[in-house]
């Protein structure tokens, strides 16, 4: 009697287990068809970057030699030197390493002062001036940390997320040390996934 109940069991539990592995595989080939058909930019909001405008010549750039000598810490070496616009502004923007740990600073291009992190407002600016069209901003979060699937996962930390009122709520990310549109994600693409594939 016992091991009739047992067999019975175990038919039982190899059906439902049929039915939950077919049920996956469907969604492992919805999924896969989805991401196939579709514009990965789109999904991934890029369209909606627009590039800000070029920097003007008529700036008169002071030496970077001028900046290095102002760098918080001892400067072992310099990886890298970069001239960037912010709000139409020339930065100098300064990787460097001091004591094997690897920092960056945004100093002025033309006063050589180095400036603190970017702001909230600054990045509202920085947000708006790269995206297309005028949305108002419906929210903005200083991020410090992320989890492993999230949309701004391996990009430069802490940043600024700044959201839109816009239909394709996409979320514009501006990393705080250097001033640079890092990313933009649609907001129903933060977790778009099916079965465990995340974008």
């Amino acid at each position: 009697m016992a091991s009739k109940k047992a067999h019975l069991f175990i038919r039982r539990s190899h059906s439902y287990l049929g039915v939950v592995l077919g049920i996956q595989f469907l969604f492992w080939t919805v999924s896969g068809l989805y991401f196939s058909w579709s514009d990965i930019d789109e999904i991934h909001g890029d369209f909606q970057h627009k590039q800000p405008p070029l920097l003007s010549t008529s700036f008169n750039l002071i030496s970077p030699s001028a900046v290095i000598e102002k760098l918080p810490g001892k400067v072992d070496s310099i990886k890298q030197i970069q001239v960037v616009s912010i709000l139409q502004k020339p930065f100098y923007s300064i990787s460097y390493y001091s004591s094997k740990n690897l920092h960056t600073i945004l100093a002025d291009a033309v006063r050589g002062s180095i400036r603190p992190e970017i702001q909230k407002e600054e990045a509202i600016e920085i947000a708006a001036e790269s995206f297309n069209g005028e949305p108002s901003v419906k929210q903005v979060l200083y991020i410090t940390s992320v989890g492993k699937h999230s949309e701004y996962r391996e990009k430069p930390l802490p940043a600024w997320k700044i959201a839109f009122n816009h239909p394709t709520n996409t979320n514009v990310y501006v990393a705080s040390a250097t001033g640079k549109v890092e990313t933009f994600r649609m907001k129903n693409g933060e977790r778009l996934t099916c079965c465990g594939c995340f974008i």
